[in-house]
């Protein structure tokens, strides 16, 4: 229950081994109450988020100042900005992804692009690119997730939520934020590997400093694609950016030095990948 405190988690629960079905309860007045309550950092009532703040961007800095020693994952659900709070050591992380920043209730995609927390609107996806230029975001999560296109089939209640991102992840940031608003390469390789691997302790990764894995995406700014699940080949039949021309795609990938992918084609041989250890986060 990442997105709720300890209330809601007893109230899910019908006893001991007897979960409730927590999509039904979440429909009754108290969960849906509790869902659109403030988000509260568990602590006293100077700890918590000012209610009168509704602008998605001050929100965001407002929670930006925030610091925490309790280990929290929530959401902020009225504009669908992750954050992820540490030991006070590590202070607050800030995540979004591709799809906040690029999908909208208004997409043709519709129902494929159900997740939760749910797309917004174009102003929420602007205020999430005004806090990636302004340093706020720290990191690019894709909450990849495989489905088939028949399991978003039914109405908005009954199609099952999230989608495949991971193969689009670059592309849209390239799309959306390079191209389309000025958003420098420096600062998206911050936000998609540099910051990602600090804040997980891979020290090795993200980096060109010598010492590092050499793991590197070779990158063609003006290639033009239309997204199709045929060239993202992944489990997903589908893509919520299915048909729409996106520009900027890795040409050729390596890990550790090695080309695993070169002109969409996996050319890596089967194994190379590695356990990463890492310290962990006290």
């Amino acid at each position: 229950l990442w997105y709720a405190g300890p209330d809601l988690a007893e109230a899910a629960i019908g006893g001991p081994g007897r979960p409730r079905v927590l999509r039904a309860w979440r429909l009754r007045p108290e969960g849906i109450q509790e869902t659109l309550r403030p988000v509260d950092f568990r602590g006293d009532q100077n700890d918590r988020i000012d209610p009168r703040v509704t602008n998605p961007f001050q929100r965001l800095v407002e929670l930006r100042k925030r610091k925490t020693d309790s280990k929290l994952d929530d959401d902020l659900r009225s504009t669908g900005y992750k954050v992820i709070a540490n030991s006070g050591a590590y202070g607050i992380f800030v995540e979004t992804t591709p799809h906040y920043l690029s999908l909208t209730v208004d997409s043709d995609c519709g129902l494929l692009a159900k997740v939760n927390p749910p797309v917004r609107t174009s102003e929420d996806v602007e205020a999430l690119w005004l806090a990636v230029e302004a340093g706020v975001v720290d990191s690019i999560g894709t909450d990849h997730a495989p489905r088939m296109r028949a399991e978003k089939a039914g109405n908005v209640w009954e199609a099952g939520a999230a989608f495949p991102g991971v193969g689009t992840m670059l592309s849209v940031l390239l799309t959306e934020g390079f191209h389309r608003r000025g958003v420098s390469l420096q600062r998206i390789a911050q936000i998609s590997s540099w910051n990602t691997a600090r804040i997980f302790n891979l020290h090795r990764k993200g980096s060109l400093e010598v010492g590092a894995d050499a793991d590197l995406a070779i990158v063609d700014l003006e290639q033009e694609r239309t997204v199709s699940a045929e060239y993202l080949q992944s489990r997903a039949d589908f893509s919520p950016w299915e048909n729409e021309r996106l520009k900027g795609w890795a040409v050729q990938t390596l890990v550790r030095g090695q080309t695993v992918m070169r002109e969409g084609e996996i050319v890596g041989r089967e194994g190379f990948g590695t356990y990463l250890r890492r310290p962990p986060l006290a």
